[in-house]
This record gives structure tokens, C-alpha cells and sequence, in this order.
């Protein structure tokens, strides 16, 4: 009896340790498979519009190609070089040269900080609305075809832009056309890979719940003191969210800069409540069962 009661604990332990580590991929899973065919993946990416290292990246690009329309730099050494065929030189020509490398750089630091200020203003809402709606379809709704890149385009807020450089007395931003104002976020490649992971999560996120909670379930038909092992187990619940939790604060320290580093910090603040909800039930119900486990003296 003594033997077969060991065997029954060891079985428990064993499906106890099974069902914690189903659980540290059950909840992601499941909280990830919800919130991508919902409005709350929309929400992700607002958050993510706010911030100001995407404004930063959106900036740079958007600069490089305005700076092409406006080319200071090269509009007046044409005509520097002009001077200098027709015979006009000397050393004042190269301190007028320094002068123009100086003058682009500032031109660029200004319309690059204009560009991120309008980002950050109500302005740019509609442009952040097309994208999270984009980024969706293109990951979560058309799962089949190419892939195709993730983009914003900035063409609506052009003349906001253009109207607060000429404010700075940047004149010459009047004159600037509409071009290429589509900015490339995540490529194809890496759409083509989310899709594949939205497969796995959509799969993890609909079977993973009901092994754990199987796994779980069986440990305490296994268990001789059952009210002890439910404690287990939600212990073991508690301690797998403690582990997720310090993952993705890990995570987040250790990523370098990129637009994907903006889309897991997103997401992990986005999951964090999921994962403080779940682990303040598996404590709740460790203290009532622990408390009905002495009471009972089981």
C-alpha cells in the first residue's frame, strides 16, 4: 500500500512539473492568439505609434527624402562651381563650402525634428489608425499570398510639415512636392515570418489551455493528498508566471534598438496584466486551499 501510494505521489509530482511548464506556454498563447484577432492588436500598435524611437525612425527616413527635394547642399554648389569656371577663386570659396556642409547638416536636424513633432501631435491619428489596420491584414487576415511589407505613409501630414518649416523660415520647404512618402516599417521577409508565428501561436493558443489544465487534472486524480497537490499546482501556476514576468523584463533590457525591440516592449506591456491576473488567482486559490488543507488537516 505504502509502495503504491509512492508511485502515485511521484506520478503527481511528474504532472504537476508537466502542467507548470504547459502553462508558461498555455498563457502567452492564448492571451496572443485573442489579442491579434481583436481590436486590442490595433491597440498594441497605437502604443507603439507613441513612441518616440518609431517617431525617430519615421523622422530619419522622411528627412532623407526631403532633403532631396530641397538640396541645399547642392543647389549652392552648383552655383559655387559655376563661379569657379568662370574664373572666381579663391579661399573664401572653401570657407563658403564649409559653410553649406554646416548649413545642410542644421537644415536636416530641423526637418527631422519637425517631422517628429507632427508625429506626435493629433495630426498624424489617421496616419497610426491606417497602420494598425494595415499591419493587421497583412499578418492576421490575408495569411495567404506574398507576403507584403508594413508601411506608413506620412503624405497627409506633408503640408503640417512644410507649413512649420517655413514658420522656422525655411522658405525653400514651400516648394517641396509630394513623392515617396511611404515608409517602410517591417519588411516582407519579416511579415512572412510573423504570419508562420501567428500559425504556431493561433495552434498553441487553442489546444495549449486544455493540456495544462488535463496535466493538472490528472496529478490530482494521481495525488493521495489532493487538496495539497491543488496547492501545488497553483503554486506551480504562480511560479511560471514569476518566470514570465522576469523573461520579459530580461527581454525587453536585452534587445537592441529596432522596430521589432518597439513591438516586443508593446506587446510585453500589453500581456503584463494577462500574466499579474493569472498569477494573483493561482495565489488566491494556493491560500484558500492551503487554508482548507489545514482546517481539514488532508
Amino acid at each position: 500500500m505504502a509502495a503504491k501510494q509512492g508511485w502515485r505521489a511521484v506520478v503527481a509530482t511528474l504532472l504537476l512539473i508537466l502542467g507548470s511548464l504547459a502553462t508558461l506556454v498555455a498563457v502567452p498563447a492564448a492571451w496572443a492568439d485573442r489579442a491579434m484577432s481583436t481590436t486590442e492588436f490595433r491597440s498594441t500598435v497605437r502604443t507603439i505609434s507613441a513612441d518616440p524611437r518609431l517617431h525617430v525612425t519615421v523622422a530619419k527616413q522622411v528627412t532623407g527624402a526631403l532633403m532631396e527635394r530641397i538640396d541645399v547642399k547642392g543647389n549652392i554648389g552648383d552655383g559655387l562651381d559655376s563661379l569657379a569656371r568662370r574664373g572666381i577663386t579663391g579661399g573664401f570659396l572653401d570657407d563658403i563650402r564649409n559653410l553649406v556642409n554646416v548649413s545642410d547638416v542644421a537644415v536636416r536636424a530641423l526637418i527631422q525634428q519637425r517631422i517628429q513633432d507632427v508625429l506626435a501631435t493629433s495630426a498624424a491619428t489617421g496616419v497610426w489608425e491606417t497602420l494598425a489596420r494595415n499591419a493587421q491584414t497583412v499578418i492576421v487576415t490575408q495569411r495567404t499570398g506574398p507576403a507584403t511589407a508594413i508601411s506608413v505613409d506620412v503624405a497627409p501630414l506633408i503640408d503640417e510639415i512644410k507649413r512649420r518649416l517655413v514658420a522656422d523660415g525655411l522658405t525653400a520647404a514651400s516648394q517641396i512636392q509630394p513623392g515617396q512618402t511611404q515608409v517602410v516599417l517591417v519588411r516582407s521577409e519579416t511579415v512572412g515570418t510573423a504570419r508562420t508565428w501567428y500559425e504556431r501561436v493561433h495552434l498553441l493558443g487553442t489546444y495549449a489551455p486544455f493540456v495544462a489544465i488535463g496535466l493538472f487534472l490528472l496529478a490530482l486524480i494521481a495525488a493521495v493528498r489532493r487538496m495539497r497537490t491543488l496547492v501545488a499546482a497553483a503554486l506551480g501556476v504562480a511560479v511560471a508566471m514569476i518566470a514570465l514576468l522576469l523573461g520579459l523584463t530580461i527581454g525587453s533590457d536585452l534587445a537592441p534598438p529596432s522596430i521589432e525591440a518597439l513591438i516586443y516592449d508593446a506587446a510585453a506591456e500589453s500581456f503584463r496584466p494577462t500574466a499579474l491576473a493569472v498569477l494573483g488567482s493561482s495565489l488566491l486559490v494556493a491560500g484558500v486551499s492551503a487554508s482548507i488543507a489545514w482546517i481539514r488537516t488532508d
